[in-house]
Order: structure tokens, then C-alpha cells, then sequence
């Protein structure tokens, strides 16, 4: 970010680390009874954390998170009711 920064701008930063953060662990958690699926998660978002780290920009990591636990995965429990007041 170039010029002022906003209180807005703030809270985006934050809410889209949280969402990365909560979507991660929940997709860690879902998949720690496989340990196949655990490892090509952990595996899959190598380089899309690194391009978060870089950019800010948290859609390419999420998608891979999505690619790896399947189309209809959706977080469960706990995350899912802390992702769904973050406004996932």
C-alpha cells in the first residue's frame, strides 16, 4: 500500500489473514484422519502461501485449499462458525 492507510484498508488485512488462518486450520483438521489428504494439503500450499506472503492476496491460496479437500468440502464446527463471523 502506497500513500495513507486506512482504517478500512486495516481491518481488509486482517479479516483476509484470519480467513486464510481459519480456513487452513479447518481444512487441517478435516483432513487429520487422512493422512494422504494432510500431507498433499501441506504439500499443495507451499507456493500459494509464498504468493500470499508477496501479494496480500489471499484468493489463489484459498483455491488451493478448495482444490485439495474436493469441490464440497466446506469447514466444519468450530471453524465453520468462526469463518461464518468473519463474513468467510
Amino acid at each position: 500500500m502506497s500513500g495513507k492507510v486506512t482504517a478500512k484498508q486495516i481491518m481488509e488485512e486482517v479479516s483476509n489473514g484470519l480467513r486464510v488462518s481459519l480456513t487452513i486450520g479447518a481444512a487441517s483438521s478435516d483432513a487429520e484422519d487422512d493422512p494422504e489428504k494432510l500431507q498433499a494439503l501441506h504439500e499443495g500450499i507451499i507456493l500459494p502461501l509464498e504468493i500470499y506472503r508477496a501479494t496480500g492476496e489471499p484468493e489463489f491460496l484459498l483455491r488451493a485449499v478448495h482444490d485439495t479437500m474436493g469441490a464440497d468440502w466446506e469447514p466444519t464446527g468450530d471453524w465453520a462458525e468462526y469463518l461464518d463471523a468473519i463474513g468467510k
